[in-house]
């Protein structure tokens, strides 16, 4: 992977994109621990559960989002872990992970899987990248449309993801940067046409580390936008 030098103006971006993305998870955490504090707080009622959850899957998407963010700013290629491992196996996984998620946000989740195969690959790299696409998707899908999530097995021992999400597209001229740190941030935008930030900028580096391609492309038949890393071998 080529060098990535980062200007002031740059890592101004970052900083913004951490500060505006770190605000809502930050915010569910600190509504639990302040029930705690004044005695608030039941762990046998349900929607104090509930923010148990949410408080823990706010953290859990804190801690990927910093750890993105390092090895986005770091510039150093990833390190590669082959292991073989099947398709299913590997999107029964991310379903697992992503669940609650998904239901939090009352959103749908349609799983596919074509073509299943045992493939080489550093599975815990092509997790964060399928959880980097479903979490995109999941803060821009519309609610009553499932997202769809399509594993598929190539000749020899390629191999694919699909992430669709639907109600919305990106205008063109962002397609082709969408997958750079800081493209996310036009703070007077709404949400509909920014990117992912840290989470695409890394899934880019995972593709180019497992030599494969990564795409965002708009749904032609349906208003929607699919994301997508192929790796051919």
């Amino acid at each position: 992977m080529s060098e990535t030098n980062f200007t002031i103006h740059d890592t101004t971006l970052l900083v913004q994109m951490i500060i505006h993305d770190m605000d809502a998870p930050l915010a569910v955490i600190e509504r639990l621990m302040s029930r705690i504090c004044i005695g608030r707080f039941d762990p046998n009622n349900e929607t104090h559960s509930r923010l148990i959850r949410s408080s823990n899957m706010a953290l859990d998407r804190v801690r990927k989002m910093l750890r993105d963010m390092q090895d986005v700013i770091s510039g150093r290629s990833l390190q590669v872990k082959f292991e073989d491992i099947e398709l299913k196996s590997l999107a029964s996984s991310i379903v697992q992970e992503i669940s609650p998620v998904i239901a939090s946000e009352s959103q749908r989740l349609k799983t596919v899987c074509r073509n299943n195969k045992v493939i080489s690959t550093d599975t815990n790299l092509l997790k964060r990248v399928a959880i980097n696409f479903l979490m995109n998707a999941v803060f821009h899908n519309v609610k009553g449309k499932s997202i769809e999530l399509t594993f598929f097995g190539l000749e020899n021992d390629g191999y694919g993801l699909e992430v669709k999400n639907f109600g919305k597209i990106i205008p063109e001229e962002n397609l082709k940067n969408i997958f750079q740190p800081g493209v996310q941030l036009n703070l007077t935008a709404n949400r509909k046409f920014r990117g992912h930030g840290l989470g695409l900028a890394f899934s880019k580096m995972v593709a180019e580390a497992l030599g494969g391609e990564i795409k965002a492309e708009n749904i032609e038949d349906e208003t929607g936008v699919c994301f997508s890393l192929v790796v051919n071998k």
